[in-house]
């Protein structure tokens, strides 16, 4: 989906190899000078209408055998990206991050909730590499064996393959991830980041998050991970 508004997805079970939803903003294809591009298709009258709003994601099983299961980004070329409710959904099989906003672009992403998601990680999650040749086999490949997806994942980024190549960079702002419930030996693992003070990560709640039957009232060092882009990430738990 790109650039979207009113938007439901409900009552389906997605098996993908790669990205299993996605809301992601697009401007254009362009060559040349990106910021005279966007400017030139995506305002009229000097207003954008670059926008990606109210989207209802529900009652989905997820599948996914390769990247992100519910996402936002990678690509977010949209000057906002906001209203979206991920919610009720099952999702049995990871790789990647499992709930993630990789803002790489410029949109100002914000009132974002993921809620009332079940997750089941595999007792074994065989870390994804790419293949640089075809002759290349996975067993002759460099991995963690130690490796583990991130349960919630929100960064603004630069990203060499993925970023439109402009100056302007994003922000992720009042999202909440609630009554998220995982279940596997694997520790429950949050990774945030910002590109600078202006453009990060903000005002991000984690509430009633629970592992294996056990409510979690607070995440270990190596559980989150923040930099110093990141303010007012929370932690909490509500009876």
């Amino acid at each position: 989906m790109h650039n979207c508004e009113d938007v439901l997805i409900e009552h389906c079970f997605p098996r993908t190899f790669d990205d299993s939803i996605c809301v992601k903003g697009f401007d254009c294809y362009y060559e040349g000078d990106l910021e005279a591009e966007v400017r030139k298709r995506m305002y009229r009258s000097g207003e954008s209408y670059g926008v990606f709003r109210h989207v209802r994601v529900r009652n989905l099983t997820i599948w996914n055998n390769w990247g992100k299961c519910l996402e936002i980004g990678a690509e977010t070329r949209a000057e906002e990206i906001c209203d979206i409710v991920f919610e009720d959904c099952d999702i049995i099989h990871v790789t990647h991050s499992v709930l993630d906003c990789m803002n790489v672009d410029y949109a100002d992403v914000h009132d974002v909730t993921f809620r009332y998601i079940r997750v089941e990680y595999d007792d074994v999650i065989p870390q994804p590499v790419l293949q640089a040749k075809d002759a290349v086999k996975y067993e002759e490949t460099e991995r963690d064996p130690d490796y583990v997806p991130a349960l919630i994942c929100a960064e603004v980024v630069y990203h060499h393959e993925y970023s439109a190549g402009g100056a302007r960079r994003g922000r992720n702002r009042d999202m909440l991830f609630e009554n998220i419930n995982l279940t596997g030996r694997q520790l429950p693992t949050v990774k945030m980041c910002g590109y600078a003070p202006e453009y990060g990560c903000s005002n991000i709640t984690i509430r009633n998050l629970v592992h294996n039957g056990q409510p979690v009232h607070k995440l270990g060092k190596d559980q989150i991970s923040l930099d110093e882009n990141c303010r007012n990430i929370s932690v909490e738990w509500e009876e």
